[in-house]
């Protein structure tokens, strides 16, 4: 995974437009839910002898897709037409059977369980203790993650302490028939909400301190690097 570049061209791929990392993402994202070969590059902008390489390279690398998950989704439709997230909530596929209907319900576990692990481990979590989460101004939830803002006033281990209680809230280990994992949390910060920008850093979580005075020094560290991005434009 290291070895993995998100530099923009850093793969060949379509003229080399892309990063390594795009393409890992967007070819996740489009074949675990069943797109096929031909939409694939029609949407890339790439040859369709491309498209269909990568797919089978995908397909290949990850049997189980299309042989265990689109499998059990269906035969799970069939049942009931009922699909039911990781966090017990049940939606009701009415549509016409076919294709269509299959693949509006392949997305629907992975994506509906994270906006209910974001939404009840994150915004829930941070909006009903505020006991340890007072100076905490929530901003915005894009699905995946979550916006706020601390007041600088505030020490940086306080920070740190709000931080890590956010992060082991997320990471609240998830159960799928017998088998138990976590969706590791990453951090972005900033003086604005733009975290693509020079004046962000990020804190991936295999660097993530786990120790409170740890992050403190990190988060001040990263601070301190920000400002002197700001000043220097």
């Amino acid at each position: 995974m290291s070895e993995i570049s998100d530099e923009e061209g850093s793969c060949d791929l379509a003229m080399g437009k892309y990063s390594e990392r795009f393409w890992g993402k967007k070819t996740n994202h489009e074949f675990d839910y069943d797109q096929g070969y031909r939409a694939f590059a029609l949407q890339m902008e790439i040859p369709e002898n491309e498209g269909k390489r990568i797919y089978n390279a995908f397909h290949s690398a990850y049997p189980g897709i299309k042989q265990v998950f689109h499998m059990l989704i269906r035969n799970q439709l069939a049942e009931n037409r009922t699909l039911t997230n990781m966090f017990g909530r049940r939606t009701l596929f009415m549509g016409q059977w076919g294709d269509k209907l299959f693949k509006e319900a392949y997305s629907c576990i992975p994506q509906g369980t994270t906006g209910d692990k974001i939404n009840e481990q994150g915004l829930n979590f941070i909006y009903y203790n505020q006991q340890w989460f007072k100076p905490v101004e929530l901003l915005n939830q894009v699905h995946d993650s979550i916006g706020f803002q601390v007041p600088l006033s505030l020490p940086w281990h306080d920070h740190a302490l709000i931080l890590l209680r956010i992060k082991r809230s997320l990471e609240t280990p998830l159960v799928w028939r017998e088998r138990k994992f976590v969706v590791p949390v990453d951090l972005t910060m900033g003086l604005d909400m733009y975290k693509e920008g020079p004046r962000c850093r990020e804190i991936k979580h295999k660097n993530f301190p786990t120790a409170v005075e740890a992050l403190a020094k990190k988060l001040e560290e990263n601070y301190n690097d920000i400002i002197k991005v700001r000043q220097a434009v």
